[in-house]
């Protein structure tokens, strides 16, 4: 919408991952390599919400900044203003430089597992987190997660006691326009109107 921000747009990124790939040298991979990652960068919206235009798009240019340096080449970058909960959707291209200076082309050596994007948050709370008065997680913590079945019922009940208290509102206001009808016929039977 007309309240995202681009950093960095690319119209075409077939063509743009291509380029990048020959740039890079890359004559060979897999069929089925991973050709790009999206990643999201936020924080609270309670901490958010304090910060003024100016810092919420320096702390997404750092963000930016931060994938550019652990993520591979950027080919989008673009700030969702138009939400509950401002973000950046980052989308690169997994480049890695090789010991022997050759690139490679591997999502999985950047993103790792467990242990290793442990270690990218804390590489991130060190580099902008602090910057901008941010905690960081515990380390090793687990989110509790609600099972999606849990969330839906919860959000179908929500939706059901929205749609209770239209229909009562409605019901409201038919009682008061039956009323006024009566009213009206009544004042008209007096007046000798019918």
């Amino acid at each position: 919408t007309k309240e995202n921000i681009y950093l960095i747009k690319n119209e075409d990124w077939k063509t743009k991952i291509k380029e990048e790939i020959k740039k890079h040298g890359i004559e060979k991979y897999r069929k089925d390599s991973v050709m790009m990652i999206d990643s999201v960068y936020t924080a609270s919206p309670e901490v958010m919400k304090n910060w003024d235009q100016e810092t919420l798009e320096s702390y997404f240019i750092d963000c930016l900044n931060f994938h550019e340096r652990h993520y591979g080449v950027v080919l989008n970058a673009v700030i969702h203003l138009d939400e509950a909960s401002p973000h950046l959707h980052v989308d690169s291209i997994p480049l890695i430089r090789k010991e022997d200076g050759s690139w490679k082309l591997c999502a999985k050596d950047l993103i790792g597992n467990r242990a290793t994007m442990s270690k990218h948050q804390g590489e991130f709370y060190s580099e902008v987190g602090k910057k901008y008065g941010l905690q960081r997680g515990v380390e090793k913590s687990r989110a509790v997660h609600n099972e999606v079945s849990r969330w839906q019922t919860e959000k179908l009940m929500e939706q059901t006691a929205q749609i209770n208290s239209n229909e009562e509102y409605l019901q409201f206001q038919n009682d008061e326009i039956k009323t006024r009808e009566n009213l009206n016929r009544d004042l008209e039977e007096r007046i000798g109107l019918n």
